[in-house]
């Protein structure tokens, strides 16, 4: 059990440094896409009004809640508005995500580790993944707290499914849906089956990246 650990650790602190080495290389990546009218607009619109008002004005509404936004402009406030703060910012959910990515495969019963490296690898290489994980978006948000829905769900562990769930949706819309989805599956351990249902209802919402389907059987 104790070599078991240190394996872990080991294994966390290479994915930290990964992490490091992904947020870094895309240090002067700018807000693009979606994400500018998502995250960027307002993230800054809360800065300037220095949050007196909690919804942000019709013109600049697309749909989606804007709880990143608000924790941007916070962030922001503290330690200044640059994009370096923007990406260090991300460092947390990046790192998130591989961690929880790789437990994910524990619970999955895969004991070999060069059998869980090499999934990770082949996961980490793949460009929508890569871009998505070097860039100032919202999926990064979305991949860490699914994972975290997931592995919390496997390893039965309610209290933190629940506060998984809650900062689940004040990230990505349609929450409910994907509550449902859950509660209906007779059997938790029917992991092909929650994949199926979460990633059935996750990949319509906008703003939700396709390659979370990766996570689901063929």
């Amino acid at each position: 059990k104790r070599m078991m650990l240190n394996r872990l650790s080991r294994i966390d602190l290479i994915l930290f440094l990964i992490s490091l080495l992904i947020v870094f290389n895309g240090l002067d990546f700018p807000f693009y896409w979606d994400n500018v009218v998502q995250i960027s607009v307002p993230a800054n619109w809360y800065y300037e009004t220095n949050f007196n008002y909690f919804y942000v004005p019709d013109e600049l509404a697309t749909g989606h809640q804007t709880f990143v936004g608000m924790l941007f402009a916070g962030v922001w406030k503290i330690f200044g508005r640059t994009l370096l703060v923007s990406h260090l910012l991300m460092l947390p959910f990046v790192f998130g995500f591989l961690y929880q990515l790789h437990k994910l495969l524990i619970n999955l019963q895969i004991k070999v580790l060069s059998t869980r490296i090499l999934i990770l690898i082949f996961i980490l290489i793949d460009a929508t993944v890569l871009s998505q994980l070097s860039g100032l978006t919202f999926e990064v948000f979305h991949l860490f707290f699914f994972l975290l829905c997931i592995n919390a769900t496997l390893e039965k562990r309610n209290f933190l499914l629940m506060i998984a769930l809650s900062l689940f949706s004040i990230s990505v819309s349609l929450l409910l849906f994907c509550f449902i989805s859950w509660a209906l599956s007779s059997n938790f351990s029917k992991v092909p089956y929650l994949f199926i249902n979460s990633a059935a209802v996750l990949t319509p919402i906008p703003g939700t990246p396709g390659t979370l389907s990766l996570l689901s059987p063929a």
